[in-house]
């Protein structure tokens, strides 16, 4: 069992809610508390005496993050738990109090290097190591690249592991490389070798977790999103500040690269937003009109679609 409790935890993963999640039962709070532990251990006894199974005490840890001592030692007198340091991997994705640094992420190199390390006394051809880049390397970081931005350094040395396979069978050397990385990462019909850049491939996979805010998908993150972060504001409207989390921030960077490819379906109007969609050629409308000029107008920043038409017209000053 694996107990987390704090007021922030940057880029928390899908399968985590803040401040903990247990056995089954699930409650958010913004604090860790000793309510929230005495909440945790009524489950575990609720857990027992339904299934008749006992969770290892053992092999359970309680992690914390910005919690006063004084609270800490409380609720590790209610839960019998070892206390746990971050960071920790949690279902394969790394829990941090923090920014992701290199070091959080040196396993996925080196992890890169040792699988070149066993073939590159093998005789393969070009061909073929250019297939094992293809089909097992470029697919070992796509776990990690599916929660976080991979920082650059990271990037820069697991792509360095791969040119040095790819061009020398090993450690890579100057003068080696017969085309530039950026040649051969283009796709074969224009010229490159269909080798995808790990950048490129972090962000596409990134704008997946903007796409499920977007769309409102049914997820326990997403509702976490929308209650905590957004608070009734719109997600293309949110400003970037230093207080957020890490996590959070870099989500946040990420809407200025895939704004001008969403677009909205109109539909009858009532779940496209009349300001920050994008569902003419001239949205979004809050790139013309400034919030300070709706609110005079009586309009509101929640307003969709549907509440700017009223008998099959505009409902806005003719100036607009």
């Amino acid at each position: 069992m694996l107990a987390v409790f704090g007021s922030t935890i940057a880029n928390p993963p899908q399968e985590l809610s803040l401040p903990f999640k247990g056995s089954g039962s699930l409650r958010t709070k913004e604090e860790g508390d000793v309510e929230s532990a005495n909440f945790i251990m009524d489950a575990l006894d609720e857990f027992k005496s339904v299934s008749g199974l006992i969770p290892s005490i053992p092999k359970s840890k309680a992690y914390f993050c910005n919690v006063l001592n004084h609270v800490k030692l409380s609720i590790l007198n209610v839960m019998p738990f070892v206390e746990g340091k971050l960071p920790v991997r949690y279902l394969g994705v790394l829990l941090i109090s923090s920014r992701l640094m290199n070091r959080d992420c040196r396993i996925m190199v080196e992890r890169v290097k040792s699988k070149v390390g066993d073939w590159k006394n093998k005789s393969l051809s070009f061909a073929g190591r250019l297939q094992l880049v293809q089909s097992v390397l470029s697919s070992m970081y796509i776990y990690l690249a599916l929660v976080f931005l991979l920082p650059i350094r990271i990037i820069h040395d697991t792509e360095q592991a791969m040119r040095g396979f790819l061009w020398c069978q090993g450690e890579m050397k100057k003068g080696k490389a017969n085309v530039a990385w950026n040649i051969v990462c283009l796709p074969k019909q224009e010229g490159g070798l269909g080798i995808k850049s790990l950048e490129s491939v972090n962000i596409a996979l990134m704008t997946k977790n903007l796409w499920h805010i977007i769309t409102r998908k049914d997820s326990l993150w997403v509702r976490w999103v929308y209650s905590y972060k957004l608070q009734g504001g719109n997600f293309w409207n949110v400003p970037s500040k230093s207080g957020m989390t890490w996590g959070w921030r870099k989500i946040l960077h990420l809407r200025d690269i895939v704004r001008p490819f969403i677009c909205s379906v109109l539909g009858n109007g009532m779940r496209t937003s009349a300001w920050f969609d994008i569902w003419s050629k001239t949205c979004p409308l809050i790139s013309h009109i400034t919030p300070r000029l709706i609110a005079s107008e009586g309009f509101l920043l929640s307003n969709v679609v549907s509440d700017i038409i009223v008998d099959g017209g505009w409902a806005w000053p003719l100036s607009w």
